[in-house]
């Protein structure tokens, strides 16, 4: 009799055991992707944002409304799945750097959150940073003034207007 409780006691902890390790393995998330981080779309007095994390879920902030999910992406085709029932999977593309979706039969570009920062040499010294998100136009600061001189406008490192 001690002997059958002591082999069920022990069946008992290695299946335990056995599903403990299975469901450890079959949750691990999925390793973040380039495609993962923050994404806006510009509209003319409106900003929405796209999120896409590792694991392959994502969070959608557009016209008013707060979505959630998972995504799939594959050969530049990017689907999101909403968690909320009754919502439609959104289809959209993907670049390598930027998204075009597609959202209640309106296509949106949406940019990846990045910054960048120009600089304005205006000569002896004297410069100005600026920065600009992608997809954002950058505003140049006003015209230098020196006596004597004429500013022929902005140019590149490499000279080039």
């Amino acid at each position: 009799m001690k002997t059958r409780k002591l082999f069920l006691a022990i069946l008992m902890l290695l299946i335990t055991a056995i599903a403990v390790v299975t469901v450890a393995c079959n949750n691990k998330d999925l390793p973040e992707g380039p495609e993962t981080g923050v994404y806006y779309s510009y509209a003319e007095d409106d900003e929405d944002m796209l999120t896409l994390f590792g694991g392959n879920k994502f969070t959608l902030a557009i016209k008013g409304k707060s979505l959630s999910g998972t995504y799939g992406l594959g050969d530049g085709k990017l689907t999101l799945t909403p968690n909320k029932e009754g919502e439609n999977e959104l289809q959209g593309e993907y670049d390598g750097v930027n998204i075009t979706l597609t959202y209640e039969n309106t296509q949106l570009k949406f940019w990846k959150n990045i910054e960048y920062t120009v600089t304005f040499d205006y000569g002896e010294g004297e410069i100005q940073n600026v920065t600009v998100k992608n997809g954002k136009k950058l505003v140049a600061p006003n015209d230098p003034e020196k006596a004597g001189n004429a500013f022929l406008g902005w140019f590149k490192e490499d000279d080039t207007p």
